[in-house]
């Protein structure tokens, strides 16, 4: 991801905190890759992404990664908008909707077992929950019955992506077309009200949503010459 303008002016203040949502983005541009052909992607919008379907919340997103194993205190606090509540709301407001806790890195061992739908686990851990969030032990283990757990790989994500990529428009480079997607992200999250919509063929078209920001990206940022012809691919 270059950190220069054109006119070699630093973007270091944005950088920094790119980098730090780069996996994130990085599994919000995959399910867009993999999903995308009638689905509006909102990142930062419900959690730290949500997918709606038909004027429907289809599914929301928690990421997360820790160097150390997730811990059940990880999502759970005394505070009014912790995680558990929130997802407790989610079970009301949107019933049908798949509620994820997407990680890169390792679940700590009470966390695998819940992951796994050990009954005497989630009982357990439900009482824990309660006691600390003052809520009903049947609040708590419908929070741990919603959360679907799914562990990422950021090598495997990379991958998968480079090779929708490489048989699109923007398969000249997948490296820096990927880095730009990624940065492109990033900035419309930046954008609270921000809805990605996407109608995506089996390859890339001119007026793809993707290619438009592509476009867009490259005349604002230092790229080999070679890039430049991605657009003239027959």
């Amino acid at each position: 991801m270059p950190n220069v303008s054109p006119n070699n002016q630093k973007v270091d203040d944005a950088s920094h905190v790119y980098r730090g949502y780069r996996k994130q983005l990085l599994f919000v541009l995959y399910k867009i890759l993999t999903e995308g052909k009638t689905n509006i992607f909102c990142p930062e919008g419900i959690e730290d992404f949500s997918v709606i379907n038909n004027g429907e919340v289809k599914s929301i997103y928690q990421v997360k990664d820790y160097s150390d194993p997730i811990v059940i205190s990880d999502l759970s606090s005394n505070k009014p908008n912790s995680f558990v509540k929130r997802v407790i709301n989610y079970i009301k407001e949107y019933p049908e909707a798949l509620v994820s806790l997407s990680y890169f890195g390792k679940l700590g061992p009470e966390l695998q077992r819940i992951s796994e739908k050990d009954e005497n686990t989630i009982r357990t851990v439900a009482l824990k929950i309660s006691t600390k969030e003052k809520i009903s032990i049947d609040n708590a283990e419908g929070f741990l019955h919603k959360v679907c757990f799914q562990q990422l790989s950021e090598s495997e994500l990379k991958r998968n992506s480079k090779e929708i990529l490489s048989s699109s428009k923007l398969g000249l480079d997948t490296e820096n077309s990927t880095d730009l997607l990624l940065w492109w992200l990033f900035r419309e999250s930046l954008n609270s009200l921000c809805e990605i919509h996407t109608i995506m063929e089996s390859r890339f078209t001119e007026d793809s949503i993707f290619v438009g920001a592509y476009k867009e990206l490259i005349t604002h940022y230092m790229l080999s010459p070679d890039l430049r012809t991605v657009f003239n691919k027959e």
